[in-house]
Order: structure tokens, then C-alpha cells, then sequence
């Protein structure tokens, strides 16, 4: 889904197929990077077990 968010967004823009295809890897390797930085963040909450 957001490969194809990210290629029909400049999809205007006189470009080949090939780079509206790139700018989506692109919009989905930064999702996934801002979804990985936020479970790190939260996992620092997480309460550890004593054993």
C-alpha cells in the first residue's frame, strides 16, 4: 500500500515507471524505518522481570 502511495504520487511528474516505482521503495523503507525507531523508543518502557 504504500509502495503505491508513494509511485502515484509523483506519478505526474513526467517520470518513468521504473523511478515512480523507486520513489515508492522509498516512501515504505522510511515507513518501516519510523515504525522500527518507535518500538525502539517504547521498548525502553518495558519493565524487566527479577529473577
Amino acid at each position: 500500500m504504500i509502495i503505491a502511495f508513494g509511485s502515484k504520487h509523483v506519478a505526474g511528474n513526467n517520470m518513468l515507471q521504473a523511478e515512480q516505482l523507486n520513489y515508492g521503495y522509498r516512501y515504505a523503507f522510511l515507513a518501516s524505518f519510523v515504525f522500527a525507531l518507535i518500538g525502539f523508543v517504547l521498548s525502553f518502557w518495558l519493565k524487566s522481570k527479577q529473577q
